[in-house]
């Protein structure tokens, strides 16, 4: 049986940077033996805690919450440590004046 996984972004987050690099994100999941799909947040309220929510009942194997970095993604997309669910973040740096 195929891994599958889920990312779930905030589309305006972040300067948009991971829209960006979302392609390759997916290609380097997919390598890595994921089906790989991304959900795209919406105005709606609590529409990445839902999408995680529905993601894990549908049996995803593994469910990415990218955030902005002022909220920590288990968080954001409501995943907790109780549910076997852990956080990956990355956090840029802006560039400051040369």
């Amino acid at each position: 049986m195929q891994k599958r996984c889920r990312i779930i972004y905030n589309p305006t987050s972040g300067r948009e940077a991971l829209k960006n690099d979302l392609v390759e994100i997916l290609n380097i999941l997919e390598r890595a033996g994921y089906e790989t799909s991304a959900f795209a947040t919406t105005p709606e309220p609590n529409s990445a805690q839902n999408e995680a929510k529905r993601a894990a009942q549908a049996g995803f194997n593994l469910i990415i919450a990218a955030a902005d970095a002022g909220r920590p993604a288990p968080r954001y997309a409501g995943l907790s440590a109780k549910e076997g669910c852990g956080a990956l973040s990355r956090h840029r740096q802006k560039a400051g004046p040369a």
